[in-house]
Order: structure tokens, then sequence, then C-alpha cells
């Protein structure tokens, strides 16, 4: 009996938690005195039932003495409302979801809209550095071919002095040697070095667009898989097509800068008088020379044949400049191509960032949408 009793209370508490103060076990036990058929081997029941129905009169009496109506009408009300606590609960835990869910996706846009800010700064950093390069290298080939022509027509001049002085045999024979020789290195020595500040040019420009794609790794991705890793390639066979240039090959590249097919015919391209040149530059060597025999007047066969030279020299210097123009052209068109390359990647960024905020702010429209829709304002 007691642990009945015990099992009774306890339930009722647990239903009607601290509401009700009152002694559930007696109004229990008044209730069921009121209306139930006990069984005979109850004898305390129905002595119970006997005295309680003699002291009340009827069992209606008893039943409304034990007040139990009124717990049933509280345990009803309970009942009633028990949903409304269901949904109370997933509705809390809801909001946590959505707190968590949408303070996890602000982190994740917030990451990526800081990364395609550096990427931004990469890209313009590479449009710099790489117009820098070609500009640079345009400059260094137009200053060096200057001083290689310096240098090689010196060489004649310091030889022809040389074969005026010792008043060498074959004085016409030695001269146009040192003329050929000297023309020969020059064509060596400005192919040697266009090809050098090309090669390095391409070395530069390639090594850069490998880490600006190692960097569009890093940068372009969302966290957590949300995206995933995106590499971005550089493509400058498109920039190149416009000059039919290949970084494959260094002498294809370097023929379509400077604007011919070959680079072993440079001279040949350039100077399609170049005999005539050397002739004029071994003539007035040769008319100095005869002016030794004519009066010994070494001194004037030196400033002859300096001023032939010199003559010479700034011909070689003019027609290298209409070449170099021309090659700077083709840097200047190859570098806008770049620069136009870099621009478009800089406009897909730009959509990407807009293609970013346009989520963010979907996210918070839906995030909101559920609060109003579902459970009403959360």
């Amino acid at each position: 009996m007691k642990k009945s009793e015990e099992l009774i209370t306890a339930i009722f508490k647990d239903v009607l938690g601290e509401v009700y103060k009152g002694n559930i076990s007696l109004q229990a036990l008044l209730a069921m005195c009121s209306h139930a058929n006990f069984s005979k081997s109850r004898e305390d029941l129905i002595s119970n039932q006997r005295k309680l129905l003699k002291y009340f009169g009827s069992a209606d009496e008893i039943l409304k003495f034990s007040h139990f109506k009124e717990i049933e009408e509280l345990v009803y009300e309970k009942s009633i409302h028990f949903t409304d606590e269901i949904i109370e609960a997933n509705k809390q835990k809801m909001i946590s979801m959505i707190r968590r869910s949408h303070n996890k996706l602000n982190d994740t846009i917030k990451n990526q809209e800081e990364k395609t800010k550096k990427f931004r700064l990469l890209l313009r950093n590479f449009k710099h550095d790489a117009s820098d390069a070609i500009h640079s290298t345009k400059n260094r080939i137009v200053s060096e071919i200057d001083a290689i022509i310096n240098r090689r027509m010196n060489a004649i001049m310091y030889g022809i002095d040389e074969i005026i002085d010792n008043n060498q045999d074959d004085k016409e024979k030695s001269a146009k040697a040192i003329a050929d020789k000297e023309m020969n290195g020059m064509n060596e020595d400005i192919r040697e070095m266009i090809q050098k500040s090309i090669s390095g040019l391409k070395d530069k420009l390639t090594k850069m667009k490998h880490h600006l794609n190692a960097e569009y790794c890093n940068s372009m991705s969302l966290d957590d898989g949300v995206m995933g890793n995106v590499c971005m390639d550089l493509n400058f066979d498109t920039a190149m097509s416009e000059m039919d240039i290949s970084f494959g090959d260094c002498m294809d590249f370097l023929g379509s800068v400077i604007g011919f097919a070959g680079i072993g015919s440079f001279f040949t391209f350039l100077f399609p008088g170049l005999a005539t040149i050397l002739g004029g530059v071994v003539g007035g060597i040769l008319y100095g020379v005869r002016k030794i025999f004519g009066d010994g007047g070494r001194a004037k066969a030196k400033e002859e044949a300096h001023k032939s030279i010199q003559q010479s020299k700034e011909e070689i210097k003019s027609k290298m400049r209409k070449a170099t123009n021309d090659m700077s052209n083709n840097l200047l068109i190859f570098n806008n191509s770049i620069c136009e390359l870099i621009d478009k990647e800089l406009h897909a960024l730009k959509k990407m960032e807009s293609m970013i905020n346009e989520s963010k702010n979907k996210m918070v429209e839906n995030v909101n949408s559920l609060k109003q829709t579902e459970y009403g304002k959360l």
C-alpha cells in the first residue's frame, strides 16, 4: 500500500510539477471510495467506504469533498498545453540551429571576402610588375644595342688606326678583314643580347604566373569544402597569338618580338644595304691609306677614316632605331594583351564578389522568412 501511494504521488507530481500542493494520495482514496467496487479481498477498503458513505450520506458528496475533480481538470489542462510545450522546445532548438548556421555562414563569407580582396591586390600587382618587366626589357635592349654598336665601331676605328700607323702591307685587305670581323661580331653580340633579354623576360613572367596561380588556389576557395579549390590558369597563349609568340620556343618568341622570321638573318633583314655600308667604311679607310702614300699625312688619313666610320655608325644606329621601334611596338602590344587579360580576371573577380554578397543577402532573407513563417517571430 505504501509503495502504491508513493507511485501515485510521484506520477501526479511529475505531471503537475510544483503547481499543486494538495494531498494527492488522500484525495485519490476519497475519490475511489465514492464510486469504486472493491474486491472482497480488500475488506479494509470496503470498511472505509461504508464509513464514508454513512458520514457524507452519498457517493457524490464524498467525491465533492475529495476535490479530485479539480485535479482531473488541472491534468486535462496540462495535457492540452503539452503540444505547445513540445512546439516551444522544438522552436528553441530551431533558433539555436539557425543561429549556429547563420554565424558559420557569416564567418565563411567574411573569410572569403578577405581572400578575394587579397587576390584582387595580387592581380593588380601582377599587372604592374609585368608591365615594369616588359618596359625594362625594352629599354635595356635599346640601350645595350647602342653600346654594342659603339664598342664594335670603335674597335674598327682602332684597328684602322693601327694599320695606318704600322704602314702594313695589303692595307685594303687588312682593313676589310677588321671591318668584317667587327660587323659579324656586332651581329652576334646583338643577337645574343636580345635572345638573353627576351628569354629572361619569358622566365620572369612564367615564374610570376605560377606564383599567381598558386595564390589563386589558396584564395579562391570557400572553407570546409563549400566550394573546394578551383585553380586559375592565366593563359598567355591568347596574348601571344597576337604576335605569334610561344613560350615553348624562345627563338620564335624572340623573332616575333623583333619582327622577323629568323634571328639568324638579323643583319640581312635589318640592313639590306649592309654591303654598301661596309664598302663605305672600307672605302673611307682605303682613301685614308692612299693619303699615306700620297703625302705621308697619317693624321689626315685617320681623320678621313674616323669621319667615314662615324658616318657609318650613325647610319647603323638610324636603321637600328627603326628596328627597335618595331620591337618596342610589339612588346607594347604584348604588354597591353597581358593587361587586358588581367582586367578580365579582375572583372570576373568583381562578379564573384557580387555573387558572394547576393548569396549573403539571400541567406539573411531566408533566415528571416523562416523566423516569421514557421514559428512566428523568433
